[in-house]
């Protein structure tokens, strides 16, 4: 019984055993198994980020192919001017007649937005543009000079925009525009400007600003007066022996809209200047001479709104005032009445135009126009005035209106009349005399009132013609209303044209 007890927990023991030596085996070959599949993930990730960098690489190769790399001693403070470090005969001929820095600059007017010529200035909308070549970047390009087709044009073909923040790592140009009150970008997120750049170091940047200038204005013969608002682009430090500033060509400025409500406009000259400047440093003084780019707005006003608004009305009440010379001389309050109310609507009329026109110290064409009218019914209500004056001393002189006159025989006077007699003798005979003065001045009254009242009109009306003669040609001629000529070269068409 021990015996079989024995061996029973012998063979219980042995299973114990083989369980726990399966069950270690076992063990070791799930952690195997959990071995091999962690290093199998781990070689997967790492091939993802072999082929990650891989591409990473060669994206970053490619960028930088296609970027603009600066040269390692680029000086952004200094203008890159044109050295080529090379032998080849044909580069150096292809490229002989660059010996100066030159920019290509270009201006585009999209909208006039006003002519203020109370303030005197002209707010533009234009798209401003400059080419450059950055000679720098272009000869550290060396390998390209072996190309064959290798020009100045070509320089510009293949570029591409990049941030304008790059702008920041090169040499830009120092070029403003003279007379400028205040410039504006109509911007919403970021501002409207263009950078574009190639590898050979052709560079053109462009931007869209709202430029407020100063432009000196003539009013001699307002309302026909022609205004030309002059630009000047020009570089404040480089002189014409470091930088040459160009036109683009064929037009380096061009008007899109000509349209605007009060004026007729368009581009009447565009030119490139040198000036010279005198400048003092210290206690000596030295001159510069810079290149300038120069064009010129030309306005001419619109003389509709004048016309209608100050000429008509103004020649439809001096009409009304000489209509009073139809009305009976014997009414001739009546026409006093009427040109003192012309007079006054006349002088509030002129009241208004001076708030509304420029001020300035000198006589303008339609001040002459205004004061003129003025004077032309202050003459008629004079010569109303005549009248009344004369009609008065007419009725001082004849009261009664008596025509008949005392017989101007003197009797004669006898020694023996008393001295009341004789007195009144006397005092008879005054008044006979003075009824003889009084019709004598009567009938000149009467007649100087009848010379006035038939003539006035005449004279009027033919003075105010030889003023209107004079008046209108000298306006118009004189101040070359009607040179007009506008060279569709800068200018845009209107739809009226």
């Amino acid at each position: 019984m021990k015996t079989y007890c024995h061996h029973l927990l012998f063979i219980v023991l042995l299973i114990l055993i083989c369980q726990l030596k399966h069950s270690g085996t076992t063990g070791k070959g799930e952690l195997k198994k959990d071995q091999t599949f962690g290093k199998k993930e781990s070689i997967l990730f790492s091939d993802e980020e072999i082929v990650k960098n891989e591409c990473t690489e060669r994206s970053r190769t490619k960028r930088s192919s296609d970027e603009v790399t600066l040269p390692d001693d680029y000086n952004k403070l200094q203008i890159p001017i044109f050295k080529i470090q090379t032998n080849d005969s044909e580069i150096l001929k292809k490229f002989e007649d660059i010996d100066i820095f030159e920019i290509t600059v270009g201006v585009l007017i999209r909208k006039i937005r006003e002519i203020d010529e109370l303030e005197e200035e002209v707010t533009v909308e234009i798209d401003f543009s400059a080419t450059w070549i950055d000679w720098l970047i272009f000869t550290s390009n060396a390998k390209l000079f072996t190309n064959d087709n290798l020009t100045v044009e070509s320089i510009e073909k293949s570029l591409q925009t990049l941030d304008p923040s790059f702008l920041n790592q090169i040499w830009k140009p120092d070029l403003f525009i003279e007379n400028v009150e205040s410039i504006s970008r109509p911007e919403l997120i970021s501002k409207p400007v263009k950078l574009m750049i190639s590898q050979l170091g052709a560079i053109i940047y462009s931007a869209r600003v709202t430029v407020k200038l100063d432009c000196d204005m003539e009013f001699h013969y307002y309302p026909a007066d022609t205004q030309e608002c002059i630009f000047n682009i020009r570089s404040y430090s480089h002189t014409v022996k470091e930088l040459s500033i160009q036109w683009k060509q064929p037009a380096g400025v061009y008007i899109l809209d000509r349209s605007d409500t009060s004026f007729d406009v368009h581009i009447s000259r565009v030119t490139i200047l040198n000036i010279t400047e005198f400048r003092g440093l210290l206690h000596q003084n030295y001159s510069e001479t810079y290149n300038i780019l120069q064009f010129t707005l030309s306005a001419r006003r619109k003389m509709n709104f004048h016309l209608i608004q100050t000429y008509v009305p103004s020649l439809f009440f001096i009409g009304i005032t000489w209509l009073c010379f139809l009305v009976p001389p014997a009414l001739v309050e009546a026409r006093i009445g009427v040109a003192m109310t012309t007079l006054l609507t006349l002088t509030s009329m002129f009241s208004s135009v001076r708030e509304s026109s420029p001020v300035v110290s000198y006589v303008k064409a339609i001040d002459i126009w205004m004061v003129s009218c003025i004077f032309f019914v202050f003459l008629t209500l004079f010569e109303f005035t005549l009248l009344i004056w004369l009609r008065h001393e007419q009725n001082l002189d004849n009261p009664n209106n008596d025509s008949a006159l005392v017989p101007l025989e003197e009797p004669t006077i006898n020694e023996g009349l008393s001295t009341v007699t004789r007195t009144s003798f006397t005092k008879n005979l005054r008044e006979r005399h003075q009824k003889r003065k009084s019709r004598y001045l009567t009938k000149k009254f009467q007649n100087t009132a009848v010379i006035i009242e038939e003539y006035a009109f005449l004279t009027l009306f033919l003075t105010f013609m030889i003023f209107n003669i004079i008046y209108w040609p000298w306006m118009l001629l004189a101040s070359g209303y009607f040179n007009w000529k506008i060279d569709y070269t800068y200018n845009s068409k209107d739809e009226q044209e």
